[in-house]
């Protein structure tokens, strides 16, 4: 309840504050508004959320495609997958490779929920320039993945970072399968900059795990 009530309604007052103020909205979306649709996921492909997070961006999703309509409110929706880099551990709850680097440091088994699960990570700068190309894009409404576009099995990714890595059952209302399509904002001159493996190798060698 608190997860939708509070999504919506902010998004709400800062979507009529921009209507009010004749502002541009960048709205940051997730890749969970895609559910379990086929992969990979592009812009256009249904959505099907399965998690009440899921539910919360696809219905803040609607509400700007009607403030658009209504209004003529400037909209652009950025669909992010999996951020990872510096300034992770303002994350709350922690996102799970900052959870694993803590995990490896103290010597405890990492845990990874379902043995094929899969995800796209995104590098956190390439994040904010992907947000800054859109923000200079004609008036109008507009949907952008930002994805590095590779898909990478989770059991891999904890075992690169430590070598005691346990699999716990994948619950119902989780994505099994996750990666993006990111032609679209290549389009604008956008393009990954770092892989997550070469931020875990370099994060070894600080956090010394």
């Amino acid at each position: 309840y608190n997860i939708i009530r509070n999504n919506y309604l902010a998004t709400l007052v800062i979507a009529d504050a921009c209507r009010r103020l004749n502002k541009k909205l960048i709205y940051v979306s997730s890749f969970s508004v895609y559910g379990n649709q086929p992969t990979p996921w592009r812009e256009d492909t249904p959505l099907e959320s399965t998690t009440p997070y899921g539910h919360a961006k696809v219905a803040c999703e609607d509400l700007l495609k009607t403030y658009h309509n209504i209004y003529g409110l400037d909209v652009k929706i950025a669909r992010i997958s999996n951020v990872f880099g510096p300034f992770e551990h303002f994350h709350k709850p922690p996102q799970a490779l900052l959870t694993w680097f803590e995990k490896a440091k103290d010597k405890q088994p990492l845990t990874v929920y379902g043995e094929d699960t899969t995800r796209d990570f995104t590098f956190v700068f390439d994040v904010c320039a992907g947000l800054m190309m859109m923000s200079r894009l004609p008036s109008g409404f507009d949907v952008y993945n930002i994805c590095s576009g590779e898909e990478l099995r989770l059991l891999d990714v904890a075992g690169f970072i430590s070598d005691d890595v346990k699999v716990e059952p994948l619950a119902s209302t989780e994505t099994r399968k996750w990666v993006g399509d990111n032609t679209k904002i290549r389009t604008l001159g956008w393009q990954p900059t770092k892989k997550v493996y070469d931020w875990i190798q370099e994060q070894r060698m600080i956090r010394g795990f």
